[in-house]
């Protein structure tokens, strides 16, 4: 049986299976030691350093070690030598000497990527037996969605609810990367409804069941991937996130232990990703997102890529701009491609002064009046999405609810709030004081009753992890502020505008559109949405109306039934509601 190891050496089928399992052994020894120290915050954290590098003795890791951790990593690579010697010929030894341990360590594909952020974020090993039965569902987002991270590592989901790397810039080009056997086999753990590479614990929709059950999917593209199991595929993605540059202008200590910004050598290879990753598949991309890693305005490497970029070549491609907010002024908004600019998500991590200051260090005066700016953009039509978003932790749990408040106050569509995570940033005893979410925690009760809070069920705030967790007090219902005119204004021509799409495309409660032939982006539609459930005169009313909302702003299955809930509802009085329900009825005939 050929291993496909250098020189092809021919090792008996008897032996290729235990050799590989003494291989894969080692790889299981050398992650739970780099757990430890990472943990103990004796090793740099995966962020700084590639997982790979971890395992595979590699010598870039082993100069960030003390002389008794290389020991310790040298030890468990000469005891799987020896074992694996012990099960060859005279031959085949002098064959694996020549190849070398490390050459095979690094061959040797390793899904362990799910069980190192398990076990950083203090969660169980995931068994079969013990993960949900998630078969009726299907999750499109390693058939659609490409993370470009650090030296050009590609994970197909958020690399904390999914962290599998499908390959890297020195993989090949970026479409064999996009269906490289750890992609295909990812997109088999989906297919065949194991999701064994997802992190459950961590990921919303899992937690949650809000993925589409299989037997509700329409979209042609994704049945033909169902039917067909299809793990390798012809189009590049149709989102690209843009990770490889950490650089920004704040040191926020839930993603870095100090800050970054690329200079010399790391920049310019920063550069050469760039042009990897921004290459001829963009055609097929509709939404580009500028940057989950560091900051769209404080990395000069993705400022310039803004700046420079032709929107022109990719009228179909729509960009998501990521930042901290302290640089998204009225100047540099102006300096950019803002033409293809749809949604702008700004992370803060808190509603008051003091708390920013001590999660972000920046200026929140300054960064209040550059949300009131975005504001005026989403008003103006000229933005499609605003999210403010807010990773919750021991020291601002307190202020989710006045959090919702502020995103309102500055016309966010969306206001989301997420679980900490360990990315390797923090020791064990520096991240377990601020998990307030796990229920260990001596403030997780208090937490829950923050949760209970009518500001917290407001339409534009998304919960994600923390929707299960929120009791909503009997007789209490979450409530907004009637909508001003200008903003309902607007939002009834973006209704009017979406009925005309829609009426266009033919669409008749059967089919799935593409939100690539639709005016207005998913969240824009939303966001109307919401402004008119907030100005629904009854309860009756805001749940049809919120029916609507599911239909018409994801393009599934109902559509026909959304119209016909909406054409239903009764106003009393000659409002912007017979306006909506009537542009409606007359474009469903």
């Amino acid at each position: 049986m050929k291993s496909g190891w250098q020189g092809n050496p021919i090792w008996p089928a008897e032996l290729s299976a235990p050799v590989a399992e003494r291989l894969v052994q080692c790889k299981d020894q050398l992650a739970h030691f780099a757990v430890e120290q990472v943990l103990e915050g004796h090793a740099p954290p995966p962020s700084e350093l590639p997982f790979d590098d971890y395992l595979r003795l590699d010598e870039e890791f082993l100069g960030t070690l003390l002389p008794h951790q290389v020991e310790r990593v040298l030890q468990i690579g000469a005891e799987a030598e020896a074992d694996i010697e012990q099960l060859l010929t005279e031959e085949q030894r002098r064959e694996f000497r020549e190849v070398g341990l490390r050459s095979l360590l690094a061959r040797l594909d390793y899904f362990g990527e799910a069980s190192f952020m398990r076990k950083l974020n203090g969660l169980p090993i995931a068994t079969d037996a013990a993960r949900e039965d998630y078969s009726e569902y299907f999750c499109e987002k390693p058939f659609e969605f490409a993370d470009i991270g650090t030296k050009g590592k590609v994970t197909l989901c958020c690399a904390l609810w999914l962290p599998e790397v499908a390959g890297d810039y020195a993989s090949g080009t970026f479409m064999e990367v996009w269906n490289s056997e750890r992609a295909q086999a990812i997109r088999a753990s989906i297919l065949d409804g194991s999701y064994s590479h997802c992190v459950e614990q961590h990921c919303p929709h899992l937690q949650n069941k809000t993925l589409l059950k299989r037997d509700e999917v329409t979209n042609p593209v994704h049945l033909d991937i169902i039917e067909n199991n299809r793990t390798v595929l012809e189009h590049g993605p149709k989102s690209v996130v843009l990770s490889y540059d950490k650089s920004c202008n704040l040191a926020c200590r839930t993603c870095r232990v100090e800050p970054i910004m690329l200079t010399g050598e790391d920049r310019s290879e920063a550069e050469r990703v760039q042009d990897w990753a921004t290459g001829e598949h963009l055609k097929d991309a509709r939404e580009l997102n500028v940057t989950l890693s560091g900051d769209a305005f404080g990395s000069p490497v993705f400022f310039t890529f803004l700046r420079e970029f032709d929107a022109s070549q990719y009228p179909d491609l729509r960009i998501t701009l990521c930042t901290n907010g302290i640089g998204l002024t009225e100047r540099n908004w102006n300096r950019i491609c803002n033409e293809a600019v749809d949604v702008v998500y700004i992370s803060m991590d808190a509603a008051t002064t003091e708390t920013y200051a001590v999660n972000r260090g920046g200026n929140f005066e300054k960064l209040m009046d550059n949300l009131h700016f975005v504001g005026t953009l989403m008003l103006k039509g000229d933005i499609k999405g605003f999210t403010l978003s807010f990773v919750v932790q021991a020291n601002n749990y307190h202020e989710m609810p006045a959090f919702a408040a502020l995103g309102q106050s500055v016309n966010a569509s969306s206001v989301m709030f997420i679980q900490i995570g360990n990315t390797g940033v923090f020791t064990k005893e520096e991240y377990e004081p601020r998990a307030i979410h796990l229920p260990s925690h001596p403030e997780h009760q208090q937490l829950l009753e923050v949760l209970k809070d009518p500001r917290l069920g407001l339409p534009i705030v998304d919960l994600r992890n923390f929707d299960g967790l929120r009791e909503q007090p009997e007789g209490v219902k979450a409530s907004a502020p009637p909508p001003t005119q200008e903003s309902l204004a607007k939002a009834v021509e973006m209704i009017r505008t979406h009925s005309e799409d829609l009426a266009e495309a033919g669409i008749d409660g059967t089919a799935v559109v593409d939100a690539g032939r639709l005016s207005n982006s998913k969240a824009q539609i939303r966001s109307a949405l919401d402004v008119v459930i907030a100005g629904a005169n009854t309860e009756e009313e805001r749940d049809s109306l919120g029916a609507v909302r599911q239909t018409l702003a994801f393009f599934q299955t109902g559509v026909a039934e959304g119209r016909a809930a909406l054409d239903a509802i009764a106003f009393e009085e000659e409002t912007w509601g017979n306006i909506v329900r009537a542009e409606m009825a007359e474009h469903a005939k």
